[in-house]
């Protein structure tokens, strides 16, 4: 999504009133905001946790704090980042409630294997910054296609998008996470039925 702002943006929104100019604002926005999707969708699965512990105070607690943390940050910026102030905070804030959720799930499980942990956070990272540079040079490769008319963008960006995706599973693989060679033999067996 940080790569791919721009294209993404423009396919689905510059048009009519739209201008270039628009689609550039809305794509640092979406940018910011892409910053914290790893912690918000940690925390969606966090949270049901603690329910499952009939725990309800610390999920409660993590909102106040990324609520607080949120309106600090907004403040302390808007100034400087205008409306990337906000994408940008709810970011961070979002980053703050996994962190805060992550310790205290670790100390009321007394703890979980932070090298098994740890391990699987390199191999994602490594995918990621394989799947990244990917994405860069299939930006150059598409431009003509992602500076094109909608038909030409929907090509590019659904094929950037796809060889994105292809590469990160194939990184993944090679690296052999154990949990995405789980997913896909399950979708495997899926298909064999």
């Amino acid at each position: 999504m940080i790569l791919l702002s721009q294209p993404i943006i423009r396919l689905i929104f510059e048009h009519g009133a739209f201008t270039a100019a628009d689609t550039l604002q809305t794509a640092q926005a979406l940018t910011c905001y892409a910053y914290g999707l790893f912690a918000y969708s940690a925390v969606k699965i966090m949270v049901p946790v603690f329910y499952a512990l009939k725990d309800t105070k610390y999920p409660v607690i993590a909102s106040f704090l990324a609520v607080t943390a949120n309106i600090i940050f907004i403040t302390l910026t808007i100034d400087i980042l205008t409306f990337r102030s906000i994408a940008l905070s709810t970011s961070c804030s979002m980053g703050l409630n996994f962190l805060f959720l992550g310790t205290v799930l670790y100390r009321k499980l007394t703890g979980f294997s932070l090298g098994y942990l740890g391990q699987g956070v390199l191999k994602i990272l490594l995918a990621s910054m394989a799947m990244g540079l990917g994405v860069i040079g299939l930006k150059q490769v598409l431009q003509p296609l992602l500076s094109g008319g909608i038909p030409l963008q929907l090509v590019g960006v659904f094929t950037a998008i796809g060889v994105a995706a292809l590469l990160y599973g194939v990184v993944l693989h090679l690296l052999k996470l154990p949990e995405f060679d789980e997913v896909t033999g399950k979708i495997r067996q899926r298909f064999r039925r």
